[in-house]
């Protein structure tokens, strides 16, 4: 993931003939590349109980597609790793969570994705 200052950020481009987005609409955003590309994108996402599938445990979202990323249990509070079995990434973005006990349906739930950007 690579760090820009918003103020070298216009539309424009850079060092190696990268071509940056304009910066207008899209305050509070950080700029992510995937070696190839660069784009807006948030640096986290909130989920609470009508983001969660039927099985409770579930969330389907495509802006997590290709992004690495922990989960935050913002309730306990309590941080989820895949790496831990926490929680399994979903191809096409989405994770579900495997907390024993865990049932979004059932309980008040706010969990937070913090995104590191593609391939990192």
């Amino acid at each position: 993931m690579v760090h820009l200052p918003v103020a070298a950020v216009g539309g424009g481009s850079g060092g190696g003939g990268a071509t940056f987005p304009v910066q207008a609409g899209h305050q509070g955003q950080v700029l992510f590349t995937d070696s190839a590309n660069v784009y807006w994108s948030d640096t986290s996402v909130l989920y609470v109980n009508v983001n969660f599938e039927a099985d409770g445990k579930t969330v389907l979202d495509s802006r997590l597609e290709n992004n690495t990323y922990f989960l935050a249990w913002a309730d306990l509070p309590r941080y989820l790793f895949a790496d831990n079995n926490d929680f399994t990434p979903i191809l096409g973005g989405g994770f579900t969570i495997n907390v024993p006990g865990f049932n979004a349906l059932v309980q008040p739930v706010h969990v937070i994705a913090y995104l590191r950007g593609t391939g990192s």
